[in-house]
């Protein structure tokens, strides 16, 4: 499949394919990662378009899934928000009193019959 796509000039002349294997094996790696809920990958697909992207004989682009934050920022329970590193203690859930007001009523909701 890989000599006919690159007869067709639909694939680079000079991938191989112990390197279409080890893309394959970092793009599926990268996807379970993501599954698993690791926060290495946000978007589905994006490790997958990026190598496919790099596969084409002719240079085009294809639109990627927007990144949704940096690598280790935490994230608001509630809105998803961005949270300030906390200086001492425990690490911030809320990004403010509003959002901490709204996980505190729907917990006070769920714990009466």
């Amino acid at each position: 499949m890989l000599t006919r796509a690159q007869q067709a000039g639909a694939v680079r002349r000079d991938v191989g394919m112990t390197d279409l294997r080890a893309l394959l094996v970092g793009c599926l790696s990268m996807e379970r990662a993501r599954a698993a809920g690791g926060p290495e990958i946000d978007a589905p697909g994006r490790m997958t378009a990026l190598m496919c992207d790099a596969l084409r004989a002719k240079p085009s682009v294809t639109k990627l899934p927007p990144e949704t934050g940096k690598r280790n920022e935490s994230r608001c329970e509630v809105c998803g928000g961005a949270l300030a590193a906390a200086r001492t203690g425990r690490p911030a859930r809320y990004c403010g009193g509003a959002c901490r007001q709204k996980a505190h009523r729907v917990r006070r909701r769920t714990r009466r019959p």
